[in-house]
């Protein structure tokens, strides 16, 4: 048994009974099982969940038993604070978090022996392309396109269950939840939680009042997200962002990410958070309404005047706010095609389909 297993079953839920239990007898639900993280902190970021008749959001740490959590000396990283389950194999101790003991899944009880007999004597062979690809020829040709047309609705239904949820808590505004999955995608896998939680944390009312002025707007969704809290003012337009920060928090008793970073770290400048900030800015500046335009768009090619969106100025030649900062050549910084398909298959098709 491998955490690689472990992560595997907890992402794609291979669990051979739907009702699961905590450790402490509680059933669970789970809404989303969160996006895997490659760098550094929890294996999972962003996960949304239901047990104690709460529903959390929060990250999910994997583990073969309970007691790596010492071994790997969690207990000592704020990264893991933010942790709402410990999925293990083995539950060999409890483990106490800042708010107490930490919810516990343990999998051995869940998943079924066939799923680790196929892992172990097909999944794990070397030298294929997909390793159980050669299944496919065994499948008539009327059932495989049948299977994959199925799998593609089942995949949109699995996509808009926590859409319809945030769609209750924002009393059925589309608008504002449009701009909460374009701030988790514009995050991308290493921002998208982060993303997202400053969209929860930002009346979109606020966004829409605020779309008129553009260094506003910039300073908003910067502001909200943790990027301006530093006392530096060596250059004018980061004193300018804190001042429009400042009025806008005050006006509107705005309450920025408290406990959430965004992260830098393995990322090309073009995906820096700051950049990307400024161009979803940039986005609702030019349309504060988008929910029509995606709902009356027939064809991919109909929103292509979003890839032709320039950012403003200061980011034609910078990438981040941090003092010292040489500028770079002046260049527009416009979504490239690949990051546009993104959103079309993570934000335009998931809620025309909802």
């Amino acid at each position: 048994m491998t955490e690689a297993l472990l992560q595997f079953i907890w992402q794609y839920q291979c669990f051979s009974t739907p009702k699961l239990q905590l450790v402490s007898g509680q059933p669970l639900e789970v809404l989303s099982t969160g996006v895997a993280n490659t760098g550094g902190g929890p294996d999972f970021l962003g996960a949304q969940l239901v047990f104690d008749n709460l529903q959390w959001r929060g990250s999910v740490e994997v583990h073969f038993k309970s007691s790596y959590w010492y071994t790997h000396q969690h207990q000592d990283d704020p990264a893991y604070d933010g942790v709402i389950l410990h999925v293990v194999w083995e539950d060999d101790i409890e483990v106490v978090g800042p708010g107490g003991p930490l919810p516990t899944l343990c999998l051995a009880e869940f998943v079924s022996p066939e799923i680790l007999a196929r892992y172990t004597t097909k999944l794990t062979q070397p030298n294929l392309f997909i390793p159980c690809g050669d299944a496919v020829a065994q499948l008539p040709l009327f059932k495989w396109e049948q299977w994959i047309t199925r799998l593609y609705i089942e995949r949109l239904e699995q996509k808009i269950k926590p859409l319809m949820l945030r769609l209750k808590t924002n009393k059925n505004d589309w608008e504002a939840l449009l701009f909460s999955m374009l701030a988790q995608n514009f995050g991308l896998n290493r921002n998208g939680a982060v993303f997202a939680a400053m969209a929860d944390a930002t009346p979109f009312r606020v966004v829409q009042k605020t779309s008129a002025n553009l260094l506003q707007l910039e300073a908003l969704f910067l502001g909200q997200a943790g990027l301006l809290s530093s006392t530096d003012r060596e250059q004018d337009y980061v004193c300018q962002l804190q001042e429009e920060y400042r009025f806008l928090k005050h006006k509107h008793q705005l309450r920025p990410l408290v406990g959430a970073a965004v992260q830098f770290a393995r990322l090309r400048p073009p995906n820096f958070p700051t950049l990307r900030l400024a161009q979803l800015a940039r986005l609702y500046h030019e349309k504060n309404q988008l929910f029509q335009a995606v709902l009356s768009a027939r064809r991919p090619a109909d929103l292509d005047w979003i890839k032709n969106l320039s950012v403003s100025a200061y980011w034609q030649s910078h990438y981040t706010l941090a003092a010292g900062k040489k500028a770079t050549t002046k260049r527009p910084k416009k979504l490239s095609a690949s990051f546009f398909d993104l959103l079309c298959i993570n934000t335009f098709v998931p809620l025309r389909f909802a």
